[in-house]
């Protein structure tokens, strides 16, 4: 859980448009040892795909550069191979599973802004980023810490089950373990099929 207690002293960070709701309606920034009967259900619902480690984290130390595979190496992510690694060695999360993210949430564009606010690379909403200590969501490097660094807490969160952190990125962590799985929505569904499958090199995705 190091990397919990790191987040406010670097670069933080947040994501979709449903985090910003889940702050506004009371989540914490820590989280309680044990999981309710709603997150268990959720859990339920997520199970590794073939090829893909349920816990895809990493050493901090000793990470070698990676030239990336399948579909997780698009055009645009060469050029921030090294914040990608930097962040990968400092949270502990593989760095396919960031770029793919990345690639999902704005194409690897920095200046994106979603309809709801959210901005750049990982799509950071202004009052989860403002909390976190991100205070340029269009720097490249501020936006992959802050977004690894969320993605982390979240694996840590959901005990390394990408899916889970995945849906909760996307959905909401409130909404994954809240309401039924029948209430997700496909854009979720879909999105964390997307990520799962760059990360097992799917070139169809």
């Amino acid at each position: 859980m190091a990397a919990l207690k790191q987040v406010k002293e670097t670069q933080g960070m947040a994501l979709s448009p449903d985090l910003d709701a889940m702050e506004t309606a009371g989540m914490q920034t820590s989280w309680p040892s044990s999981a309710s009967s709603s997150m268990e259900s959720a859990m339920q619902w997520i199970t590794p795909t073939s090829g893909v480690p349920i816990r895809p984290r990493v050493s901090t130390q000793d990470i070698p550069a990676r030239t990336p595979t399948g579909s997780v190496g698009v055009v645009g992510s060469g050029k921030y191979d090294a914040i990608i690694q930097k962040a990968s060695q400092r949270y502990g999360v593989d760095s396919d599973l960031i770029r793919s993210v990345i690639k999902v949430e704005s194409s690897f564009n920095p200046r994106a802004v979603s309809p709801s606010g959210a901005k750049g690379m990982m799509q950071l909403m202004p009052g989860t980023a403002k909390e976190l200590g991100v205070k340029d969501p269009f720097d490249p490097e501020q936006n992959i810490m802050g977004g690894t660094a969320y993605l982390s807490r979240l694996l840590d969160r959901y005990d390394g089950n990408v899916r889970s952190a995945l849906a909760a990125y996307n959905w909401g962590m409130g909404n994954l373990e809240k309401k039924p799985m029948a209430a997700m929505p496909g854009e979720t569904r879909q999105y964390v099929s997307r990520i799962m499958g760059m990360m097992d090199g799917d070139a169809a995705v």
